[in-house]
């Protein structure tokens, strides 16, 4: 019995034996099939990250060349124009020549006189051709602008970063933010706060609201506001039309400059027109003085309104300035911001500008827009940045359509 029960004993070890090796092979096959599939995957990684520097780098060589043609008609144009200009040159010595030996015959004082009048009509022939030549290399620059316009079927350029209000989209969110500031103007709420990420249309959306104001609206608009407390209160005197005060800053104290806007204040109230202050950029300020006075600013009231309205604008650290300011932050009556655009939004803003130009098709097809999107990150300015200038490659490839290649080379080219 003993005996029988040893052999079971002995079976059971070599069983376990037998399982556990089994096992161990198992696990070590399994790490090796893991690792090469993880080798495989390192592999093709790098392959893809190769193909996209490949695809980069192609399309940076092809804006290279197409800079480099340019550049080139550009040079031969100069050339051109230095040949041309050497020629006349050319020709005006010869004319001279022959007037020296005409007057050489003349008596002295005659020629004296005639020679002048010649130097200084070679001078101004001179001054003459080369604001010509800088007029002919104008219009073949307008000419070259003209074709990537006539090729789009555009009037004007649809994605420049300027302040036209034409071009201005608007989103839910910028309806809703215009139509705040628009309110706390009408009603005269003293003042309101419009913050948002760079880019995002807070400026254009302010020039949008001024030419919705009409001519009973005296506005002063600070563009930069980086200033000391006199520097900044002088800005606002010289927007409204006050023009007695001294020229120095050190020759004029803060409560004079405020006493002078006050006056004009009261003038506008009494000729029926209201003043309204706009401060772009104002998370730029640095110093508290600054905000201080835009708080006295806000003391110009009477009973039942105040006599002007004030409108900060700025990007999202501007809300934490003011909110440590708290006797400035209880007197901003309304407070909006701008975010990004939603992928749709992006969509109706290309269309909305390339339609201002007088084209009524999006020219980009759908991955295109959504790439520009993912990259641009829906801000208005930086879609404006990749649009411009896929157009400008589209034209030089002669596309129908802009397509998710022309944007992604424009994208490495620009990131």
């Amino acid at each position: 019995m003993s005996a029988i029960l040893l052999t079971i004993v002995i079976s059971i070890i070599v069983i376990k034996y037998l399982v556990r090796s089994i096992l161990s092979s198992a696990e070590v096959k399994a790490q090796k099939i893991a690792e090469e599939a993880e080798n495989k995957a390192k592999i093709v990684e790098e392959r893809n990250k190769l193909e996209r520097e490949r695809e980069r780098l192609g399309y940076q060589v092809q804006l290279q060349e197409l800079e480099g043609r340019l550049l080139q008609k550009e040079r031969e144009i100069r050339t051109e124009d230095r040949s041309q200009r050497a020629e006349d040159r050319g020709q005006r010595t010869e004319d001279r020549g022959q007037q020296s030996s005409v007057i050489s015959q003349q008596p002295a004082e005659e020629t004296k006189d005639y020679g002048l009048w010649t130097m200084d009509y070679g001078l101004k022939e001179d001054r003459g051709q080369r604001a010509e030549d800088r007029g002919q290399r104008a219009e073949d620059r307008g000419q070259r602008a003209e074709d990537y316009l006539g090729y789009w079927g555009l009037k004007e350029k649809p994605f420049e970063n300027t302040l036209d209000s034409r071009f201005l989209y608007l989103s839910s969110q910028h309806e809703e933010a215009l139509m705040r500031l628009s309110y706390a103007i009408e009603e005269k709420k003293g003042a309101a706060m419009l913050t948002g990420v760079f880019g995002c249309g807070k400026t254009l959306l302010a020039y949008a609201l001024l030419k919705e104001l009409g001519s009973n609206y005296k506005v002063a608009f600070i563009t930069n506001p980086l200033l000391d407390p006199i520097e900044f209160l002088m800005a606002i005197a010289h927007e409204l039309g006050i023009t007695n005060l001294p020229a120095k800053k050190t020759e004029i104290p803060a409560n004079l400059i405020l006493d002078s806007i006050g006056e004009v204040l009261q003038n506008n109230l009494r000729d029926g027109r209201n003043t309204v202050v706009i401060i772009d950029e104002a998370h730029i300020i640095e110093k508290s003085q600054v905000f201080e006075q835009i708080r006295l600013l806000l003391n110009f009231q009477l009973e039942d309104r105040f006599l002007l309205t004030l409108l900060l604008l700025g990007q999202p650290e501007l809300k934490k300035k003011v909110e440590n300011i708290k006797p400035l932050e209880q007197r901003i009556f309304l407070k909006s911001y701008l975010g990004s655009l939603s992928l749709e939004d992006t969509r109706k803003y290309i269309g909305r500008r390339l339609n201002v130009a007088n084209q009524p098709n999006l020219l980009f097809d759908d991955k295109s827009v959504g790439l520009i999107y993912e990259s641009s990150g829906g801000i208005p300015r930086r879609i404006n940045h990749i649009c411009d200038l896929s157009l400008f490659i589209g034209f030089d490839k002669k596309v129908d359509i802009i397509n998710e290649e022309i944007v992604k080379g424009v994208i490495s080219v620009l990131e």
